[in-house]
């Protein structure tokens, strides 16, 4: 007897587990599945995109927690079923067996619902921190690309005593973003930043109009300079966006010495 009933509880367990995985893989396979399809569907610009990044995860989190719940009660109906007789097993084995202890189902609820809601939380964060950059990348012409990964072999290093270059990325479009810090700078002691922005347009663009490294690398290939200032402490303070001073592509010697 008690060899038939080791048969019933092992029979029982491999049931259960087989059903809770299968729905589990399904379930957060979905969860993935959606959260790719938001990042190529997403249209940038629209006006409540930032909504999804909570909307979408707490939908498809009850979704999936839905059909978790009915294929466990699928199983739980399955095994009030007469066959193999599994209930009474399991009710005999746990009198003779005082070790025997059933599935902890409350338990077992709450840790797996709460690494599906968890598992959601996660990648939901991860995509919204990444997702800029994705977008940028997937905006981003090939030839800034290139350009920007080679630019990038020498970050981060110094400019002058007062800036340095962290990084370069490509995109959006035809741009180059370059992130300068000030090292000496700090955010909240500058008094009139749309004034200062303004006076340093004028020279980062007369400064880059006459570096020749940018007009040969940059401007004669079409694109952008995007300059992204931060202080001292990281902090974001200003843009400044230089176009190039209207090249002629098949001229690129006589399109150094052009200005706007």
């Amino acid at each position: 007897m008690s060899e038939e009933l080791e048969k019933d509880k092992q029979r029982f367990f491999t049931l259960w587990w087989a059903f809770y995985w299968r729905n589990a893989l399904i379930s957060m396979g979905t969860i993935v599945f959606a959260y790719l399809a938001i990042i190529v569907s997403v249209i940038p610009g629209i006006f409540f995109k930032e909504l999804l990044w909570y909307i979408v995860p707490l939908s498809l989190t009850l979704f999936t927690a839905g059909t978790h719940i009915s294929s466990i009660l699928a199983v739980k109906i399955l095994l009030d079923k007469p066959f193999g007789d599994f209930r009474l097993a399991l009710v005999r084995n746990e009198e003779l067996d005082p070790e025997f202890k059933p599935f902890p189902w409350k338990k077992g609820f709450a840790i797996g619902y709460g690494g599906i809601f968890l598992f959601s939380f996660i990648i939901s964060m991860a995509i919204k921190i990444a997702y800029p950059h994705i977008e940028r990348l997937l905006d981003s012409d090939p030839v800034a690309q290139e350009v920007c990964a080679d630019e990038n072999k020498n970050t981060p290093y110094t400019i002058d005593p007062d800036s340095k270059l962290d990084k370069v990325e490509a995109g959006p479009g035809k741009k180059c973003a370059y992130y300068i810090t000030l090292v000496k700078t700090e955010k909240k002691d500058i008094e009139d930043l749309d004034s200062w922005k303004e006076q340093m347009q004028t020279i980062t663009t007369n400064a880059a109009y006459s570096d020749r490294k940018i007009n040969r690398k940059l401007f004669s290939k079409g694109l952008s300079l995007l300059y992204k200032y931060h202080d001292k402490n990281g902090d974001f303070l200003f843009e400044i966006l230089v176009e190039p001073p209207g090249y002629d592509s098949d001229d690129s010697d006589d399109s150094e010495n052009s200005e706007d």
